[in-house]
């Protein structure tokens, strides 16, 4: 609860620039645009990193300590799970490779910085998924079940209805659920499973 927490921050940035600014995020300059962006990674990195070092200290867990690489078949799952989310993706976004739709949207300025964002965001994800996966694992002692991305989907997923609209808190929801796949395929290997879970989330 506490990874899915720092998710708040954006919030708290966004609130205090809307009064200092006199107007929505919406509506933001590109210049504004970038500092919020800038400062929510901040906020994020710094926070994800405090999170670690005291779950390591106080519960003896490490999310960076996993080494096992995936197996074959692992591999196999990884890969059909990228196509399949690619897919939806382009789907989701009208047969449009996310990135160019971005692009044309954003513009350079914005879009370079816009997928900054995504790499701070996905490490918060990964954190909500890491840790819902040792907790499940504790309490059920099944590790093939998804547990992250189930509690990922329950959260963050299910938080998009109200922030934004249905079709976006149900494309949520499937991409937290394929996020908490992608991290048992790959053996909880940050080397392996957090690369992936970002080139996901970008495309």
């Amino acid at each position: 609860m506490l990874s899915f927490l720092i998710l708040v921050w954006e919030a708290i940035v966004a609130a205090v620039e809307e009064a200092v600014y006199k107007t929505g995020i919406a509506d933001y300059t590109v210049s504004q645009s970038i500092i919020h962006w800038i400062i929510t990674c901040v906020l994020w990195g710094l926070s994800a990193l405090l999170l670690i070092r005291l779950s390591g200290k106080f519960l003896n867990f490490d999310l960076t300590s996993f080494r096992e690489k995936p197996s074959p078949k692992g591999i196999a799952v990884l890969i059909i799970l990228a196509v399949l989310f690619v897919l939806y993706m382009s789907y989701s976004w009208n047969w449009t490779f996310k990135p160019y739709a971005e692009f044309n949207t954003l513009g350079l300025p914005r879009f370079i910085f816009q997928y900054i964002y995504y790499i701070f965001e996905t490490l918060v994800m990964y954190l909500i998924v890491g840790f819902a996966q040792e907790f499940g694992e504790r309490l059920f002692k099944k590790r093939l079940i998804p547990y992250g991305g189930i509690f990922l989907g329950l959260t963050w997923g299910i938080g998009h209805f109200f922030t934004q609209d249905f079709a976006t808190g149900v494309l949520a929801i499937v991409a937290g659920a394929i996020l908490g796949l992608v991290y048992v395929a790959a053996k909880k290997n940050p080397k392996y499973a957090f690369p992936i879970m970002v080139l996901l989330f970008m495309i």
